[in-house]
């Protein structure tokens, strides 16, 4: 947090999509708040949830198969982004693009911690690190499997709208997201604006079907959203099927929900 308190210290002002809010996070004290609804969204942490997903990911990714190599993955409100440098670290080709609702955690925060983590990273003497070292290599340039874009989601499906791009991410990435539920139909409608159509109808393998990974808390205290809330607006949308593939064995209540096109015949 050091290093991104000295780079706004250099920059003479914050631009039009920057939030002075944003700002008061980075250089005060922990009585300003998690998350400051509309300005400033929670990305300069790494929330629990993200840590979950990532766990998953790395015990499951395997079983993505032949489609790995070539996944194009959409992290949503990513902060830190380790669920998608997990992605970029261990399948070759695989192409990330990083959401979060501020430009300033994106210029700040998610590029320079993909660029630390990736292309600058250093050889170690471990051998699981010269492993990810050398797909990075072997791969694509860092810089053109990456894609970074910030703002509200409602503005992002429409811009991804008029670009031609629906329908183009196999797996779709989010945690933390769900604890507001006036965020409901923009998170919902921009899912079903982007995650792909299934590969064949006729698959017996679920990993092969594009996906959506919901990470959250099982409860927000003090928020209106919960897993419960978010699992009947899925429900009562219809469009997708969702369900719990992993829940924590802690005492606060963490769960990993997949989503998955309801009716794969018609999508």
């Amino acid at each position: 947090m050091d290093d991104v308190q000295f780079q706004l210290a250099q920059e003479d002002s914050m631009d039009g999509t920057s939030s002075s809010a944003v700002e008061q996070v980075i250089t005060s004290d922990s009585s300003v708040k998690d998350v400051i609804r509309g300005v400033y969204e929670g990305g300069l942490k790494t929330w629990e949830c993200s840590l979950d997903l990532l766990e998953y990911l790395a015990e499951h990714g395997g079983s993505l198969g032949r489609l790995a190599n070539n996944l194009h993955v959409l992290e949503l409100g990513c902060g830190t982004g380790l669920p998608s440098l997990h992605v970029l670290k261990n399948m070759a080709n695989a192409s990330v693009c990083m959401q979060d609702y501020n430009r300033d955690v994106i210029e700040l925060i998610t590029i320079p911690n993909v660029l630390a983590n990736t292309a600058l990273i250093p050889d170690s003497s471990t051998t699981g690190d010269k492993k990810a070292n050398t797909l990075l290599l072997c791969s694509s340039n860092i810089a053109q499997r990456c894609e970074f874009i910030s703002g509200d989601w409602a503005r992002i499906e429409s811009t991804m709208r008029k670009q031609g791009r629906e329908h183009t991410f196999d797996l779709i990435l989010t945690s933390e997201t769900i604890y507001d539920t006036t965020n409901y139909k923009k998170l919902h409608d921009l899912l079903a604006c982007m995650l792909a159509r299934p590969i064949s109808s006729s698959s017996t393998d679920d990993f092969f079907v594009p996906a959506v990974l919901v990470a959250a808390k099982s409860i927000y205290f003090g928020l209106s959203g919960s897993v419960l809330t978010f699992v009947q607006y899925v429900q009562k949308c219809g469009i997708f099927h969702i369900e719990s593939v992993w829940q924590s064995r802690g005492s606060m209540g963490r769960e990993i929900l997949r989503m998955t096109w309801r009716d794969k015949k018609k999508y």
